[in-house]
């Protein structure tokens, strides 16, 4: 999304038009159940803690 959004706003300048893309930081899902590696799931863990996550409810209602 972030190239596509990139070459748009490229094509559109001219126009003086803007583009902007707007996505989550981060949303809960049961990707932490499937972490093997203990450092990478602790520090994802702790992210999730340090951040109000969305849920992904939320994405899917939008």
């Amino acid at each position: 999304m972030n190239a596509i959004s990139e070459s748009l706003q490229q094509e559109v300048l001219k126009d003086n038009s803007r583009v902007t893309i707007i996505e989550p930081v981060l949303v809960n899902t049961e990707i932490n159940n499937h972490i093997t590696d203990p450092i990478s799931k602790q520090i994802s863990e702790e992210r999730r803690k340090s951040i109000k996550a969305l849920e992904s409810e939320d994405i899917a209602a939008a």
